[in-house]
């Protein structure tokens, strides 16, 4: 087997005539690959397999881990790549605690390559790969359009599509983000990705997003050979895409929307020094500010935000927000009508207020009167319906933060607790803490004055989760979706257990959550209420459905989706003695598990779950969104042989 790691400290790579301070971040990136290198590594294995089901030797596996998986602004990833072996296997060196997301790709061939379904695993926990059923295209994009946006330009591809499909089961979907540097022709080669789909970021040399919409790039050399459909562009504008050939693709900026906007205050007195910025995956990236006289000027694009967008958004758009310390956040409701658009005419401008903030400061103890210093925390606000908008803060060297958000609706704050912290709150026999402590969490607004938390003084939750046969269930994963005044999309807060199937969390408070325990032969919900100190969680419930897909003529159908219906796992789940509400979650939250793709014979494999009624299915051919109902006929038993026609 041959293997090569390449950790994070490739980012400490020689650069041509770096400036005082890119040499201090390189050395600190340095510093930081240098701590995780110290940290004494596990091992991580598991296999890859073709199309057919037989071992892929040779394939190269990509394992990357985030301290915040899909956030690129919180620590440094940690990246190893290594080649299958025989039988298909690979075994690698991963840092222990941590959640690695894995692919595994081909060499191309003429732009074109194989590639898995992007799975996450934790160290000693077999990760199994298997390849998609379309090969994809290894695409080389460029930026042009208009010139008013000048070089250097920085560019980002996140593993997400930008269009979310909720009946694919699209939006729980792992992703990861990859910053890209461009060459002197201002093009760049996207890497060897598993996603079908991504999308892509583009930055000035500020940081600052100039694609609001963002463009969506299709890998999938079915789609990609499409003709592409006609793009609505407002007057004056380029597309924004442009396809050269099936490897070659432009991403055209639009042109610049200048608008010009005047903040108030109290009374509506003009409010100077008021900084617009944009929040990117929670961080808060400065674009400009408002003058003497409240007035600022902004020549992005312009974006009308919808509901859907501010799901996607957690996978990074970014939206325009105002801020000024001791006053509300508010998003930024741009003027419609740019400056160029009123002609000779004197614009009256845009006014928006800001509303001064009640006191919101805290601090997080890990001790009486000591302060937790350096770090993350994660408040999320809920928005439109039950979407939350992340927001990153940190403490400062004494535990103390603050923030200006408006928490009138429900909220909940996290802490991302480092290795020391973790190991510190870990008990007697070993079971390790969640990196991810929940200090509170509330259905209204009801923080007033200063919010102090001791880790100290948190409930500290213990669970065992095991199997049907009282074995543990090894690195099962434990998702909190529900909190009061919440149902979010995805997970607010993903753990995972230790080979023993056991996890511990330190939980302030917090008066109502609801947490789904999964792997790949159960699962169970548990309210936190019902949660004990410790609380052993039976994860029973799903059966395995096996067969091959079929058309009317009897031909088998290679990469036919089948999913089980939402109301069916509705319906088991009420049937727990839940209300209907529930029953909604759980269809909703856990219907991405039971849904599957038939290999290049037609065969299929798809875990059900278990209940002595029939199983109905729903069948679509790959591309189309022509669905077929089909039932299955079970008796509590997993079935095979089963045959199901799409007509």
């Amino acid at each position: 087997m041959v293997s090569g790691m390449a950790h994070s400290n490739s980012a400490c790579s020689a650069r041509p005539g770096p400036s005082g301070l890119c040499a201090l971040l390189l050395g600190l990136l340095c510093a930081n690959a240098a701590s995780q290198d110290a940290v004494p590594r596990k091992r991580l294995g598991g296999y890859v397999m073709d199309k057919q089901g037989k071992p892929w030797i040779g394939a190269e596996v990509h394992l990357v881990s985030r301290i915040l998986p899909g956030n690129e602004w919180i620590g440094e990833p940690d990246r190893i790549r290594i080649l299958s072996g025989k039988r298909g296997r690979f075994s690698a060196k991963a840092l222990p605690g941590r959640e690695y997301l894995a692919w595994a790709v081909s060499q191309p061939e003429a732009g074109i390559y194989r590639s898995t379904e992007p799975v996450r695993g934790v160290v000693s926990g077999p990760i199994r790969l298997k390849e998609r059923q379309q090969p994809q295209v290894q695409v080389r994009i460029g930026i042009g359009g208009d010139p008013h946006w000048k070089p250097p330009f920085h560019v980002k591809v996140t593993g997400a599509p930008s269009k979310l499909s909720l009946g694919d089961r699209r939006v729980g979907d792992p992703h990861e983000v990859f910053p890209l540097t461009l060459d002197k022709q201002g093009t760049v080669l996207i890497p060897l990705l598993p996603w079908p789909e991504v999308t892509v970021e583009i930055y000035d040399q500020r940081g600052v997003q100039l694609w609001a919409p963002m463009v969506s790039l299709s890998l999938d050399r079915r789609q990609a050979q499409l003709p592409a459909a006609p793009r609505a562009t407002p007057a004056g504008t380029v597309p924004r895409e442009s396809l050269r050939s099936l490897t070659e693709s432009v991403l055209l900026l639009p042109e610049p929307a200048p608008r010009r906007i005047q903040i108030t205050g109290a009374g509506g007195i003009p409010l100077p020094a008021v900084r617009l910025g944009q929040r990117i995956r929670g961080k808060f990236v400065f674009v400009t500010m408002s003058n003497a006289q409240g007035s600022l000027t902004t020549d992005l694009p312009i974006r009308t935000e919808t509901h859907w967008d501010r799901i996607f958004e957690l996978r990074g758009n970014s939206r325009l927000v105002l801020h000024k310390s001791g006053y509300e956040e508010i998003p930024a409701a741009l003027p419609v009508r740019g400056l160029a658009d009123v002609g000779n005419k004197k614009p009256k401008g845009h006014t928006i207020g800001l509303k001064k903030s009640t006191v919101k400061q805290g601090r997080v103890l890990v001790a009486p009167g000591q302060g937790l210093p350096n770090t993350q925390l994660i408040l999320c606000v809920r928005s439109v319906g039950q979407v939350h908008q992340p927001v990153l803060l940190k403490t400062d060297a004494e535990g103390r933060f603050e923030f200006t958000q408006n928490i009138k609706a429900p909220w909940l704050l996290l802490a991302l607790l480092d290795d020391a912290t973790c190991r510190r709150f870990a008990g007697e026999d070993g079971v390790p803490i969640s990196n991810r402590a929940i200090l509170s969490s509330q259905g209204s607004n009801r923080l007033a004055g200063k919010l102090e938390v001791d880790l100290t003084q948190l409930r500290r939750v213990e669970i065992d989760m095991v199997r049907p046969d009282r074995s543990p269930a090894s690195f099962a994963r434990l998702d909190a979706f529900r909190f009061k005044g919440f149902n979010s999309i995805p997970p607010l807060i993903q753990m995972r257990a230790d080979r023993r199937g056991r996890v511990a969390l330190l939980i302030g408070d917090c008066p109502q959550a609801l947490f789904v325990a999964q792997d790949e032969e159960g699962y169970a919900e548990i309210n936190l209420k019902s949660i004990q100190d410790k609380t052993e969680l039976l994860l029973a419930g799903l059966i395995r459905l096996s067969g091959v897909v079929r058309d009317k003529k009897g031909a088998p159908i290679a990469g036919a989706r089948i999913r089980v219906d939402d109301t069916y796992i509705s319906k088991i789940s009420s049937g727990r003695g839940r209300n209907q509400l529930h029953a909604l979650n759980m269809g909703f939250h856990l219907g991405h598990r039971f849904s599957g793709w038939s290999d290049a014979s037609g065969s299929f494999s798809l875990l059900v779950p278990k209940s002595a009624e029939d199983v109905p299915v729903w069948l679509s051919r790959p591309g189309s969104q022509a669905k077929t109902q089909e039932t299955v006929h079970v008796q509590q038993q997993s079935r095979q042989g089963v045959e199901l026609v799409i007509r």
